[in-house]
């Protein structure tokens, strides 16, 4: 077994205990062998392929191609498309990637062909993942997935800086900033919401999203919403970026419901907000 003879599962999750100062019940560990498969039994994932992706590395047998688009991924192309890191961002738009992913892949188990396959996904997982869940416990997740209700999840990525020795990438973290990620995320540390409250916001959009921009920055301001920075965005997907801990995930619910052109966004929480401005949270337009 790939993990049992190494412990991973255990260092790995020792390692995030340490790094973050909190205590783990359970961990899920998820090789590309295991993403292959589980994709594979779903027959498929549908992505939206934001750039062409090309590159090929023959000694890692390793070949990406993939068209500006939407695909129907099945599971190598799903672990092509998670692996592809050769952009400006590097392991950044990897890591938003793997975002993206996980929310399609969510999404999908929450529909009605695929809520019938959960036996035949628990069988692949109880051999590809490793985890310290029992195999009753992963099939009553399993079936909770139909019922999370995607516009309540948050994701956030640790701030830090990138940096780098020998061959050898690392991830500096900023512990104040990291902290703070941990206390919203984890700790659900976060003000209550009131409508009466102020915020101010910036938007950015792609080109062909000007005209849906402008109308949401019109509404937003007759919200009482102070728009501080507007402007063209290389971004690939449309997201809702929370810099403050006021901006909360019931304010941007309550959003949602009077700007309709929010919905579906994901909801992710940056404290370092290198977007635009220094507001309460970043609205991205990104079009297809």
């Amino acid at each position: 077994d790939y993990y049992a003879s190494r412990g991973l599962g255990d260092v790995y999750k020792r390692q995030v205990e340490d790094t973050l100062g909190v205590k783990i019940d359970r961990y899920i560990m998820v090789h590309d062998s295991a993403v292959k498969e589980i994709v594979d039994a779903m027959d498929g994932v549908d992505i939206y392929v934001e750039k062409p992706m090309h590159y090929n590395d023959y000694s890692g047998k390793l070949h990406i191609n993939f068209d500006k688009g939407i695909h129907h991924l099945s599971g190598q192309k799903a672990v092509e498309y998670l692996r592809f890191r050769h952009d400006a961002l590097g392991d950044i738009g990897r890591t938003q990637r793997q975002q993206w992913f996980l929310r399609s892949l969510l999404k999908e188990l929450q529909s009605p062909k695929t809520i019938a396959k959960i036996p035949d996904i628990i069988s692949v997982a109880k051999k590809y993942v490793k985890t310290d869940m029992s195999l009753y416990e992963m099939s009553q997740y399993a079936a909770l997935a139909k019922h999370i209700d995607m516009d309540k999840i948050e994701v956030a990525m640790l701030p830090g800086a990138p940096n780098q020795k020998g061959y050898i990438s690392y991830w500096i973290l900023d512990p104040e900033k990291t902290q703070e990620v941990v206390n919203r995320v984890i700790y659900r540390d976060r003000e209550h919401f009131d409508e009466t409250t102020p915020y101010t916001a910036s938007v950015l959009f792609s080109s062909d999203k000007q005209t849906e921009a402008n109308a949401l920055i019109e509404q937003l301001k007759a919200g009482g919403v102070t728009i501080k920075c507007t402007g063209n965005a290389s971004r690939t997907h449309s997201h809702f970026v929370a810099h403050s801990s006021k901006t909360s995930n019931e304010y941007f619910n309550w959003l949602k419901k009077k700007n309709p052109e929010l919905e579906g966004m994901q909801f992710i929480y940056d404290p370092i907000n290198y977007y635009c401005a220094d507001t309460d949270y970043t609205v991205v337009l990104a079009g297809k």
